[in-house]
């Protein structure tokens, strides 16, 4: 059973996990990507990411559009990675004691 505290994360786990298997089945059914988001290196654990120092410039994050369809190969990675994903967010569910999630948009 799921502690009443635990909501707010089953409800963000959840949103996750069915944009994922929404973009598993447009994958599916051959759309392809057309841009993607490179964020700042993750600070080491348990510690905020700190300002650069001695002039260097701060890492942002920056959206790449692409001009011409993706790879059928990085395409399939793609997927394996979002199946992959999406597994893991239906642990992450299960282990909060969510059973019978919603049936996941087609």
């Amino acid at each position: 059973m799921t502690e009443y505290s635990d909501v707010p994360q089953v409800n963000v786990l959840h949103g996750e996990n069915e944009r994922t298997q929404v973009a598993i089945s447009n994958i599916e059914a051959g759309a392809t990507l057309v841009s993607f988001t490179i964020g700042q290196p993750p600070a080491p654990m348990g510690l905020q990411p700190t300002p650069p120092v001695g002039g260097a410039t701060m890492l942002m994050p920056v959206m790449i559009t692409l001009d011409q369809p993706a790879s059928d190969q990085l395409m399939s990675d793609l997927k394996d990675w979002l199946v992959q994903r999406q597994t893991y967010l239906e642990q992450q569910l299960a282990d909060l004691g969510v059973v019978n999630p919603p049936a996941l948009r087609k």
